[in-house]
């Protein structure tokens, strides 16, 4: 799977993500809070995650499937990079983070926010 490209200012599609563990896909309908953190070059997005119960297959590989989304807030897409991001879950008082670096994860997983190429405004009537 690609990482993801979102054009700046969108607030759709929402980011979703597979979040797993050793054991394969992790059930985030039992965590108590999921939280978003992603971080920039210069800026910081944070915000609630929603689990996707039943996972959903990604259309061009079924194999792949999201088990959590994020909806973006205003604001969320409006600084162009590359965002390296991790998900917290909180399962009965304790905290794990996916991805950590254990077991063969990567630390993190990364999407894109790019410039568009014109907007209406610039494109006129």
């Amino acid at each position: 799977m690609a990482d993801p490209n979102f054009p700046r200012g969108d607030t759709t599609p929402p980011l979703r993500m597979c979040i797993r563990d050793q054991a394969g896909l992790v059930d985030l309908t039992a965590a108590s809070r999921v939280t978003l953190y992603a971080v920039s070059a210069s800026d910081v997005i944070t915000g609630a995650v929603t689990p996707i119960d039943p996972p959903e297959p990604d259309a061009a590989d079924p194999t792949v499937l999201y088990n959590a989304l994020y909806d973006w807030q205003a604001g969320d897409t409006d600084a162009p990079g590359e965002y390296r991001c991790q998900v917290e879950a909180v399962f009965a008082g304790e905290t794990i983070t996916y991805p950590n670096g254990q077991d063969g994860q990567a630390a993190w997983f990364t999407f894109f926010v790019v410039d568009r190429v014109a907007s209406a405004a610039d494109v006129g009537p």
